[in-house]
C-alpha cells in the first residue's frame, strides 16, 4: 500500500533559516516551510547545530535549541519530514553566538592599614572604587592648661573615587590603606588603588597661639569635597575644604577647649562613617573611620595621644552599572 498520495516524495528543504534570541545556552531558530512538501503533509522539522550537532525538533517555526555552549558561535540547518521521508538539509543560517553569562555583582573593602593586592574577578572588565586617606593626629606638645600655645587637631583625610574603570579579568592591582597619624602632629598616610586613584592623608595638628580653646579634628572628605582642617575655639569638627588636606574653618568663642571632638569619617559604603571620640578630662578624641582627623583639648595632664582615623579602599563591580557615590544600595 502506498504511503501518502500516489507519487509522493520527500519534501524539499526549508528555506530562510535564521537564528536569534540567544541566551547563554539556547538559541531560537526560525525558517520557512518548503513550497514543495512532496505531496505529503510535513509532520515535523529538525534543527541541527554546527558545531556540536545539537538537535531539536518541532512542528513549526521557530524551534528552540537547548544544551548549547556559552560564548560560542553557531550556524544551523533545518530538515523537513513527511510520511515518505526526510528532506535534505537547508542552507545554513548566518553565525550567531550564545551569550557570556553575566557576572554577579560583588564588592570588597580594605579597612586595615597595609598593602594588598586586588585580583579582578573572572568575567569582569570594569570596576568602580573609592579611596580615603588617613586622618592627621593631634599635636599638644608644649601646650598647657589655660595657657599658650594652644594644641592643634588633625585634618581629615582626602577622598578620591572613580567609576567604570577599565580592567582585565585576572589583573592584579595594588591597594594601599593609609594609616592615621599616630605621633605628635603626624599627618595621615596616603591610600591608593593602583595607579588609578590616590587619596592623600590629612595634615597633622599644628600648635597655635589662639587663646580661645583647642582645635576639633577635621572631617574626612565627602564625595564632594576633600578633607577639612580643624576648627579653632569651640572644639567642633572643621568643615570639608578644597585641596588635598582641606581648608579648615575658624570659629571664635571661649569654650576653653573643655570638649574637643574627633572628625567624622566618610563612609566607604555610601553613608556616613563613625563619629570620632570626644575629650572630657584627660584624653582627646581620636578621628573616626574612615579618615577622620584627631580631636584635641588644651587641658593639661593628658595620658594618651589622639590619633587620626585610618583610611580605607572599597571596590565594587561590575563598574558598568555600579558606581559611587550611589553605593549604599549596592552593598
Amino acid at each position: 500500500m502506498m504511503i501518502g498520495g500516489a507519487g509522493a516524495t520527500r519534501p524539499d528543504p526549508p528555506t530562510g533559516v535564521s537564528a536569534g534570541s540567544a541566551t547563554t545556552t539556547t538559541m531560537s531558530v526560525s525558517f520557512s516551510a518548503p513550497s514543495n512538501n512532496g505531496g505529503s503533509a510535513i509532520t515535523s522539522y529538525t534543527v541541527t547545530s554546527s558545531p556540536g550537532s545539537v538537535t531539536a525538533s518541532g512542528g513549526s517555526s521557530p524551534i528552540t535549541v537547548t544544551g548549547l555552549t556559552q560564548s560560542t558561535s553557531y550556524t544551523f540547518t533545518v530538515t523537513a519530514t513527511n510520511a515518505i521521508g526526510t528532506s535534505d538539509a537547508s542552507s545554513a543560517s548566518s553565525p550567531v553566538s550564545t551569550t557570556t553569562p553575566a557576572s554577579p555583582p560583588g564588592q570588597t573593602a580594605y579597612t586595615t592599614v597595609g598593602s594588598f593586592t586586588f585580583t579582578v574577578p573572572t568575567g569582569i572588565n570594569s570596576v568602580s572604587a573609592v579611596v580615603i586617606g588617613g586622618g592627621g593626629a593631634e599635636n599638644h606638645a608644649g601646650a598647657a592648661a589655660g595657657g599658650e600655645p594652644r594644641a592643634g587637631g588633625g585634618a581629615g583625610g582626602g577622598l578620591a573615587y572613580g567609576n567604570n574603570i577599565s580592567v582585565s579579568p585576572g589583573q592584579n592591582i595594588s591597594v594601599t590603606v593609609g594609616t592615621g597619624g599616630n605621633s605628635q602632629g603626624a599627618g595621615g598616610g596616603q591610600s591608593t588603588f593602583g595607579s588609578y586613584l590616590v587619596a592623600n592623608g590629612g595634615a597633622g595638628g599644628v600648635i597655635g597661639t589662639d587663646v580661645s580653646g583647642g582645635n576639633g579634628g577635621g572631617n574626612a572628605a565627602s564625595f564632594t569635597a576633600s578633607g577639612g582642617g580643624a576648627s579653632y575655639g569651640n572644639g567642633n569638627p572643621g568643615a570639608g575644604g578644597a585641596g588635598s588636606y582641606g581648608g579648615g574653618s575658624y570659629s571664635s568663642g571661649d569654650n576653653d577647649g573643655i570638649t574637643s571632638n574627633g572628625g567624622q569619617g566618610a563612609g566607604l559604603f555610601g553613608g556616613a562613617g563613625d563619629a570620632g571620640g570626644s575629650r572630657n578630662g584627660t584624653n582627646s578624641g581620636s578621628g573616626g573611620q574612615y579618615g577622620g582627623g584627631a580631636g584635641v583639648n588644651d587641658q593639661g595632664g593628658r595620658t594618651s595621644l589622639a590619633v587620626g582615623g585610618s583610611g580605607g579602599v572599597r571596590v565594587i563591580w561590575p563598574g558598568t552599572n555600579r558606581s559611587f557615590p550611589n553605593a549604599a544600595a549596592d552593598v
